[in-house]
């Protein structure tokens, strides 16, 4: 059976606390970092390309404050999961 990604993250606009976070505790024992968070969901089924994005964009993200991609964005550092 396929699984499909959806990764939701906070809108360009949008804070997000959860990196920050990460960012400040990383910080005190590396120096100067950037984070950035995604939630990440796994949805095991046979589903259309049609329906995963309708999923990721009606049922996953918040259109205010999120933005869902199905699949994986691509990373620029080091992705922790």
């Amino acid at each position: 059976m396929p699984v499909h990604r959806i990764e939701v993250w906070p809108a360009a606009e949008q804070p997000d606390p959860a990196a920050a976070s990460a960012a400040a505790s990383a910080r005190e024992a590396l120096g100067p970092v950037e984070a950035a968070s995604a939630k990440v969901y796994l949805l095991e089924a046979p589903l259309e390309p049609a329906s995963v994005e309708r999923i990721a964009r009606e049922l996953l993200a918040d259109p205010v404050t999120e933005r869902a991609v199905v699949g994986a964005e691509p990373a620029t550092g080091v992705v922790l999961e």
